[in-house]
């Protein structure tokens, strides 16, 4: 088995979001690249069908401010069950402009298919899932303390 890439795109919404509209966008997501639920996520590894990661084991009673609402990060990792080339990387990318915009049919798509009328989003990087670091740049080594 081998890994791949891991593609990286920030959202920003207009509006803060509810669970089901954060859930819309990352189907949408999900869906028009072609890949598994497994492999799209958001920065707290949510994922679509409303699959929220819940931490059981510490309950935190205070005030919290959730700024994923207003904005997050999606993470598209390349299926490695797939023989031969995944697609999605490819997909992914063609929904964003030579600039990294979201492009208008994308957006288009989203209102259509979804009814997100409150998403923008900036194309960031790919990255070696193996080594965690940006293809275009050499590894780093970073001290674990």
């Amino acid at each position: 088995m081998t890994w791949g890439s891991i593609i990286k795109a920030r959202l920003t919404f207009s509006q803060t979001l509810t669970d089901q509209q954060l859930n819309n966008i990352l189907c949408f997501f999900t869906a028009v690249v072609g890949t598994r639920q497994l492999y799209l996520v958001d920065m707290e590894g949510n994922s679509c069908g409303n699959r929220k990661v819940e931490n059981i084991y510490y309950k935190y009673i205070g005030t919290t401010e959730n700024t994923e609402r207003k904005g997050t990060i999606i993470y598209l990792i390349t299926n490695p069950t797939i023989i031969g080339t995944d697609p999605s990387p490819l997909a992914f990318t063609n929904l964003f402009t030579a600039q990294g915009q979201l492009s208008i049919s994308t957006l288009s798509a989203a209102q259509s298919q979804f009814s997100i009328t409150y998403l923008s989003a900036t194309y960031i990087n790919s990255y070696s899932a193996r080594q965690l670091t940006s293809l275009s740049e050499p590894a780093k080594v970073v001290p674990y303390f």
